[in-house]
């Protein structure tokens, strides 16, 4: 299991329910090599990508008052995509919490933006 209290000390928080978060962090790949585990980040992803782009509607549209629908829904598509949300995940290192299978891990599947915003989208 991967030691994710450096990480949980580092953002200051604290889960009720921990293998939640490691499941956050298990790519699907991991799942050929380790057979007790039977599930991945996927679900989470999908749950993740509707409370992350609530959180921000809700957000910009108490700030940003003056603004309609489609300057929101830019605005709100502008914060979260995966640029964004790469960079985000670098400065937390989430790659090297990353459970990949060998395979994945020799690809460079730690350093791979694409896999960084799916577990941002779980917090």
């Amino acid at each position: 299991m991967t030691d994710l209290s450096k990480l949980t000390s580092l953002l200051n928080l604290k889960f009720k329910v921990p293998d939640l978060l490691q499941t956050a962090f298990t790519h699907r790949s991991y799942l050929n090599e380790v057979k007790r585990i039977q599930e991945s980040n996927e679900r989470l992803e999908f749950l993740g990508d509707a409370v992350l782009e609530f959180i921000v509607s809700a957000y910009i549209y108490r700030k940003r008052v003056k603004d309609d629908e489609g300057n929101l829904t830019n605005l709100r598509s502008y914060i979260v995509k995966t640029e964004s949300l790469t960079k985000a995940a670098l400065a937390l290192d989430l790659g090297s919490y990353l459970r990949l299978s060998k395979g994945e891990e020799l690809s460079g599947g730690r350093n791979n933006p694409q896999l960084w915003p799916i577990l941002l989208k779980h917090y």
